[in-house]
């Protein structure tokens, strides 16, 4: 009972934001990705970092609170190695849709937020070796999460950075992109 109450208080609390504060924005930005390979013998070469970049949509019911929904295209990266005559390669895709609760501290025209999800991320794996080639697609419900800053020009217009963290992928990116109100 006491989590029910608990719940609905809540609850109340966020709906009852000034309705200044509440509003649609999407946004959009371009960063790079990085994964950790770990450590890697000589003679191996690694493609450990590439371009990312996100979309998103989120409605921020609360000066400090928004619920948002994101595609985030998080990179190709890859490893090969050759031995003698023999090369072999491996190359990686990674993508993810997510939904995350976003905390927002508004500073003036200034906000910092971080935020905390849950997504569906899908990494396509292909291989080759002495012409013999692979491929897989492995998809993963992770939780990922992220810290930012936001200077805004104007009610309607914003720009950010921001460093995501996704969980399962070990996956570090890092975005500067444009937020719209409406």
């Amino acid at each position: 009972m006491k989590k029910i109450a608990l719940t609905l208080a809540l609850a109340s609390a966020l709906a009852c934001g000034p309705a200044a504060a509440q509003g649609w924005y999407a946004g959009l930005g371009i960063g790079q990705g990085t994964v950790d390979f770990g450590s890697v013998p000589g003679g191996v070469a690694v493609d450990d970092k590439d371009t990312t970049y996100q979309i998103r949509f989120g409605y921020r019911f609360h000066p400090s609170f928004a619920l948002e929904l994101g595609y985030y295209r998080l990179g190709d990266y890859g490893v090969s190695a050759t031995s003698g005559a023999v090369t072999a390669s491996a190359a990686a895709k990674a993508h993810s849709v997510g939904i995350s609760l976003v905390g927002t501290l508004p500073l003036d025209r200034f906000d910092l937020y971080g935020r905390a999800g849950y997504a569906r991320s899908e990494l396509k794996v292909s291989g080759s070796v002495l012409g013999f080639s692979a491929s897989e697609r492995e998809r993963e419900n992770e939780w990922f999460a992220g810290v930012g800053g936001r200077f805004n020009f104007s009610r309607e217009v914003g720009v950010f950075a921001e460093w995501q963290r996704h969980d399962k992928l070990e996956l570090d990116a890092y975005f500067i992109g444009v937020d719209l109100r409406f």
